[in-house]
């Protein structure tokens, strides 16, 4: 099944904006890149809509500045790319704990896979070692 992608309004109803507001955050905010068609059309995906909920949520809700809200974001990246080193780090410990007890199991490295709750929360799995629940620092 194709993911569903909706146009610029389309997703600007969904969210209560205008068309314009979109296009405003788009040359603001780098971590938003919607797809394009051939014709230059914007198609936004899933993970789009819940970036542009949370732009959304942090200008009009928190009350952040364009700045403030970019620096946040950027903040969340960076902690999610910390918490995924560190879990990365810990199932290698693991590795080297569970192989050394003897049982000479040794997985092959895989990608790190990261689900969204939806809830704020997210559980992250890496080479088959896996954390429940990692409470994200994005809104």
């Amino acid at each position: 099944m194709q993911p569903k992608l909706l146009r610029i309004g389309e997703a600007a109803r969904v969210l209560g904006l205008e068309p314009y507001v979109l296009r405003f955050w788009e040359a603001e905010f780098p971590h938003l890149t919607p797809l394009r068609t051939v014709k230059g059309q914007r198609l936004y995906s899933q993970d789009d809509m819940n970036m542009l909920r949370k732009i959304q949520i942090l200008l009009h809700e928190e009350g952040l500045t364009i700045d403030g809200a970019r620096r946040r974001l950027d903040e969340g990246t960076q902690i999610r790319e910390l918490t995924q080193d560190i879990i990365q780090e810990l199932c290698e410990i693991r590795e080297i704990i569970v192989g050394s007890s003897g049982s000479g199991r040794r997985r092959e490295k895989t990608d790190q896979k990261t689900i969204d709750a939806g809830d704020g929360r997210q559980s992250i799995s890496t080479d088959g070692c896996e954390v429940g629940e990692v409470i994200s620092a994005d809104p």
